[in-house]
């Protein structure tokens, strides 16, 4: 029974209404009555209902039923609150950016699983996600067409071009991220969007890969831009840095053979446990982490790890690296080897990062974290250049010409970095080096007290022809 007209968007109508057989509150959409005579409308109305009823996320409004049929189809769905998150904003301003984060993210994910399932929304909005019952934040309006107005459309949809697709989606949940944390809509002029300076600067790069006016410059979909909100979010309480054998000598204290065999133990483990986490990395319990600054091409992150080796292998002009292994001998030895394999792997949007801290200085516990890298014979270096979402932390570079299973003393760092950018050039003079050692001392300001490695070059001539 229809009770009170709720909202209205460009095709359906929300109503408050009451299930009369089981007494109970709901919500039902209708079509517009100037559509329902359309079996167009009505067509795409009723295959996008039963697509996103078989669809399970707790970010998606539940559908209860679907009653009637043809032009007098209406569907059932759990009530929702007068809360939206345009209401929120309208009366208590930008959400702090824990928060902000925490409910991005629950609408990002739930998109994903729509994504996943070849639905797209068109036009998500902060008027189209609401509080339910039960206290969850839902998408309550996906396969509607919306239930508010784009604040800033897209230039593919505003101008002759593609068809919608999920980067049209991504694309208004960076509008609706800019909205939430900075208080207002992003500028779109001359052809590109302005962010506001109020944004926090921790969330620029992830929204930029959101709001980028080349769809193929944007994030794929909406899993990718939801593992890099995910990578911002501040460390959970539950996961803290485990005490370890505190050495306070930079040297290699297990075989790489053993490193290796921990970390498929660690994988297995980790896998079997973890199985039904979609999108989420193997050992943690965060999601893919990264921000970035958008190049031409972007993934989407994968939904697992690779669970092989602990080293990753490229090519990078004059210099071959053979191998990337963790560093962390003031701490358990290990340091997400497991994700060693994501540097230098094509996609930009996933990398190698530290355990999360409870501060810059790594709660006090060690010194630093690294990464050795191995080269394929000794060079003469003129360059290393990381990339990494994270800025502001600091680092510094040490070499060896001997490779890492025989490497004990790195001795004084050749060049350092403080507060570094998401792509930062070490410019070198030419150290004979077989491996390098990336040693990070602060992993700068919060909230996430964690560094994120993408990508490492290294460009030089072999040893001997310097000599």
């Amino acid at each position: 029974m229809l009770e009170a007209l709720i909202a209205e968007g460009p095709v359906v109508q929300f109503w408050r209404g009451r299930d009369l057989k089981l007494t109970r509150p709901v919500t039902i959409r209708v079509l517009r009555p100037e559509l329902a005579p359309r079996p167009e409308f009505v067509a795409r109305f009723e295959a996008e209902s039963l697509s996103i009823a078989k669809l399970e996320h707790e970010g998606l409004v539940r559908i209860l039923d679907r009653v009637g049929g043809g032009s007098e189809t209406a569907v059932v769905t759990e009530p929702v609150r007068d809360t939206t998150l345009r209401s929120v904003l309208r009366e208590s301003g930008p959400l702090s950016v824990t928060e902000g984060l925490a409910v991005l993210g629950e609408v990002a994910s739930a998109l994903a699983a729509a994504h996943s399932e070849g639905l797209i929304h068109r036009n998500p909005t902060l008027d189209g996600v609401a509080r339910t019952e039960d206290g969850r934040w839902v998408v309550t309006d996906l396969g509607t067409g919306g239930v508010g107005p784009a604040v800033v459309t897209p230039p593919e949809i505003s101008g002759p071009g593609p068809e919608a697709d999920t980067r049209t989606d991504v694309f208004a949940l960076g509008v609706m991220a800019h909205e939430l944390l900075a208080g207002t809509p992003p500028a779109a002029e001359a052809g590109r969007v302005e962010l506001s300076p109020n944004l926090p600067p921790e969330v620029v790069t992830a929204v930029q890969g959101a709001l980028e006016t080349d769809p193929e410059r944007r994030w794929r979909d909406a899993a990718a831009f939801d593992a890099a909100l995910q990578s911002l979010s501040p460390p959970d309480p539950a996961e803290s840095p485990r005490r370890g054998f505190l050495s306070r000598e930079r040297a290699w204290l297990l075989p790489v053979s053993a490193v290796l065999i921990l970390a498929a133990v660690l994988i297995g483990v980790a896998a079997l446990l973890r199985t039904t986490e979609v999108g989420r990395t193997i050992i943690d319990n965060a999601r893919e982490a990264v921000g970035f600054q958008p190049a031409p091409t972007t993934t989407e992150p994968p939904a697992t790890v690779p669970s092989v080796s602990t080293t990753t292998t490229t090519t990078v002009p004059g210099v071959s690296i053979i191998g990337i292994t963790d560093f962390d001998p003031y701490g358990d030895l290990s340091e997400h080897p497991e994700r060693t394999v994501l540097i230098n792997d094509g996609d930009p949007s996933r990398g190698w990062r530290t355990e999360r801290y409870n501060s810059s200085d790594f709660g006090s516990l060690k010194d630093g974290v690294g990464l050795i890298v191995e080269l394929n014979e000794p060079t003469s270096l003129r360059s290393v250049t990381i990339r990494s979402p994270k800025r502001g932390w600091d680092l510094e570079l040490y070499v060896s010409e001997n490779s890492p299973a025989d490497t004990t003393d790195w001795g004084d760092p050749v060049t350092e970095a403080a507060d570094v950018d998401p792509v930062t050039t070490l410019e070198l003079d030419g150290p004979a080096a077989r491996s390098i050692l990336l040693w990070i001392t602060d992993l700068g300001e919060g909230p996430e007290f964690r560094v994120i490695i993408t990508d490492i070059e290294v460009t030089g001539t072999p040893a001997t022809e310097a000599r």
